[in-house]
């Protein structure tokens, strides 16, 4: 009788107020890969890795996220999808041959302190449920990742970071033409206080790679 009268009740409100329709939202393809903006139903697949001390292990946070929690990480992403420009892309990682989700993949743009416009540089990073590591698809994605800030958005810098014994986020990084640059506390991902490893390609070094 409950889910009865909750079903009236969404349906009236789906017709009622109805969710707008976002705007183009971003979709990059690989071999393997499909990277794009996430949705609602991403939930379980999200729940999978985020709730993997493992995978967290060399994260800011490194204790199991809650299915509430994880939803609130959905739901911040996909608010961006109407930003312009955005804070960061925070992408699903899908396998196009069946469509699952098996991790997510970012860029954050740096901005100007003093009229918030971005300027020349992005982090990257990754994150990948723990049954796909050691498949490539880090490097796939991540590399993707690259040729649309490089080409799409026209950054001159991207960087990234990881803990000195994350030798698995080092290969990927040192994969994709990055060079060790500096050691850095508080780089974006990492734990607080912790020293990571900062790796960084320029849009000159990128496009050397890819001629």
């Amino acid at each position: 009788m409950f889910a009865q009268l909750r079903a009236s009740l969404n349906t009236w409100f789906d017709h009622r107020f109805p969710i707008p329709q976002p705007p183009a939202t971003i979709k990059l393809v690989t071999e393997r890969l499909l990277l794009r903006d996430m949705e609602a139903d991403d939930l379980a697949s999200v729940c999978a890795y985020l709730s993997d001390p493992e995978v967290l292990r060399h994260q800011t946070r490194n204790t199991p996220y809650s299915e509430q929690q994880a939803w609130m990480r959905i739901y911040g992403a996909r608010k961006q999808v109407w930003n312009k420009p955005r804070d960061i892309y925070m992408l699903a990682v899908v396998l196009r041959e069946t469509g699952q989700l098996i991790g997510e993949c970012s860029l954050t743009p740096f901005y100007s302190l003093e009229d918030e416009n971005p300027i020349d540089g992005a982090t990257i990073g990754f994150l990948f449920n723990r049954e796909f590591w050691n498949r490539g698809y880090a490097t796939e994605a991540a590399s993707e990742l690259l040729r649309f800030a490089f080409v799409d958005l026209g950054l001159e810098h991207v960087f990234g970071g990881c803990l000195p014994d994350n030798a698995a986020s080092r290969r990927v990084l040192e994969k994709l033409g990055m060079k060790y640059r500096l050691a850095e506390q508080d780089f974006p991902g990492s734990p607080n206080g912790v020293e990571a490893q900062v790796f960084c390609i320029s849009r000159e070094e990128w496009h050397a790679r890819n001629e």
